[in-house]
This record gives structure tokens, C-alpha cells and sequence, in this order.
């Protein structure tokens, strides 16, 4: 039986979400966050579902927003993305919880000293 992962983006990266769904396939079953919340249920109590039914999750941190931090503008994820992959990783584990960030974004401070995997596309597929 295959593991379940948990794949959680922004609305924007839906396409990153599909490239790494389809890369995945073969390994695991893939719930992209677009099919994880549950009629009558709030949002938050739907992701507790998740983590309780995922083998592994990966959040995507992309360059969405952009903040003003001590005086110099930085290019962040959204800030709900590193809400989940921290629900994730109280869950599941630091072993079974995956942070891709995209190349030059601010991640919390708490996250320094974490080697995240960054992520490079090319013509809709993934580089290595």
C-alpha cells in the first residue's frame, strides 16, 4: 500500500502542486490541499483531519507575498503555508515533513539551520 502525502501550496502554485503530484505518483498516493476540506467543517479542523490521515506532508513556500521587515522588503510564502507545514511537523514528524521553498524567499528564523530542498523547474518539470 502506498503512503499518503499531504501537498499544500498557495492558490497560485497550483500547477507546482500538480508537477510534484504527478512526480510523486508512483511512489504515493498525493491529496492536494485543493480536496482536503470537508463540507461543514472549518478549515482548520479539516487539516487536523489530514494529519491525522497522512503518511508524509510537503508545503511549498513560494515567493506570494512581499513584507516590510526592519526596514527592507522581503519576498515571503503565504503565511498559512508555514502555519500547515508547522501543523504537519508537530504531526507527522520532522523526518516525514517536507518544506520546498522557492530559491531566495524569507523563511521564520525558526527554520534557520533546516536545509529545505529548492525548487527549480524547467518546461513544467522538476530539476534535480
Amino acid at each position: 500500500m502506498k503512503p499518503r502525502i499531504f501537498l499544500g501550496s498557495s492558490a497560485e502554485n497550483l500547477t507546482t502542486l500538480e508537477i510534484i503530484s504527478n512526480e510523486l505518483s508512483t511512489v504515493g498516493n498525493c491529496v492536494k490541499w485543493t480536496k482536503a476540506f470537508e463540507q461543514n467543517k472549518s478549515n482548520l479542523d479539516s487539516l487536523f483531519t489530514q494529519t491525522r490521515l497522512s503518511d508524509f506532508s510537503i508545503l511549498l513556500a513560494m515567493k506570494d507575498d512581499i513584507v516590510e521587515k526592519k526596514g527592507e522588503r522581503l519576498n515571503v510564502s503565504r503565511d498559512n503555508v508555514i502555519f500547515e507545514f508547522g501543523l504537519f511537523l508537530g504531526s507527522t514528524g520532522i523526518n516525514r515533513s517536507f518544506l520546498v521553498a522557492e530559491d531566495g524567499i524569507d523563511l521564520p528564523s525558526d527554520l534557520d539551520g533546516i536545509t529545505v530542498e529548492n525548487l527549480l523547474l524547467k518546461r513544467g518539470n522538476l530539476i534535480r
